[in-house]
Parts: C-alpha cells; structure tokens; sequence
C-alpha cells in the first residue's frame, strides 16, 4: 500500500481501491480504518466515523460467562456450514474436500478457491464431520466424515510393493502414482 502527498499540497495519491476497503477485507482492520478515515476527512474537509461499517468477518473469541460444551457446539455446527455453504466438499466427501482458500482477495471481497485434494485437508474435514455427528447425532455428517476417511485410507495411501507402502500421498497431484502402483 502507497499513500504519499505531492506538491501542491491538496493532491494525495494512493494505490488501493478506497471504496470497497471493508469488502477486500484489508487487514488489521483498525489500522486501515484509520487510514480510510483519515483520507475521507482530508479529502472532504468533513469528521466521519467509520467504525460503523459493518466488517467482511468477525471472530468469534471464547466467551468465559458461556458454557464451554455449547461454545463447542456452535463452533462445530458453524464448521459444518461453512464448508456446506462454501461449497467445498466433493461428491459428499467421496471425491474429497477442495484444499481451501487462497491468500488472495479481490476488490469485489472475493478469494480464489484451492481446488486441489489434500489428504491432510480431507482427514482434519473428516474430524469436523465427525464431531458434528457425535455433537448431535447427524447421520449425513457421519457418511461424509466416513467418505473422507475413506479416501484418505483407500486412495491416498501407497500400496502394493512400493518403498513408500504403508504411507499417504499428501495430495492428489502424485495420486495418479498410488492408483497405478
């Protein structure tokens, strides 16, 4: 990020997009409040309070006055949505979970999907099913915890006579290599 000024001293130059700064999810996000601020009250000549956008995100802190098992549970029920609602699982789980989300934003507040299969990202969704399914009995959690599993023991794992048996590939790039032998 570039902000300087020039001379005269009424012109301010600056390399980002000022009027999405909330939905591009520009972090920390007080620092570029301030900013923000700071350069709608120079430009405008004008007090504005910014702090009443609403954020792109939040984070949710543990709360000491709730009970720590619903934390858990709000936190395991949230998970599960999220990767419903994100589309990120394949084929119920069968075909794996897309690894993630890229670094990137886009001005529109936008990040790039990782379409990639990771056995780590597939076993760690696993769990997060799982403990959907024993947080409140679920069976469709369980068959999509159980799927994952699944394709981490059964597709990602070396088999037949190679130095590496016994051991899991990490992602689905080399898994063409496992499948054939």
């Amino acid at each position: 990020m570039a902000l300087w000024f020039e001379l005269p001293d009424n012109l301010l130059v600056c390399n980002f997009r000022i009027s999405n700064f909330v939905k591009a999810r520009f972090s920390p996000a007080g620092k570029w409040q301030t900013i923000v601020k700071f350069i709608l009250e120079w430009n405008c000549g004008e007090t504005f309070d910014v702090g009443v956008l609403e954020p792109a995100y939040r984070l949710i802190p543990f709360d000491e006055a709730l009970p720590f098992d619903a934390q858990v549970h709000a936190c395991v029920e949230r998970s599960v949505a999220w990767y419903e609602n994100a589309d990120m699982l394949i084929n119920d789980g069968k075909d794996g979970v897309k690894e993630g989300l890229a670094t990137e934003i886009d001005p529109a507040g936008k990040q790039r999907v990782l379409a990639g299969v990771r056995n780590d990202c597939s076993a760690e969704t696993a769990l997060a099913f799982y403990m959907n399914y024993a947080r409140c009995g679920d069976r469709r959690s369980l068959e999509i915890s159980d799927n994952l599993l699944s394709l981490c023991f059964d597709a990602f794992q070396c088999k037949r006579g190679r130095a590496s048996q016994g051991h899991a590939e990490m992602d689905s790039n080399r898994l063409g290599n496992v499948l054939s032998g």
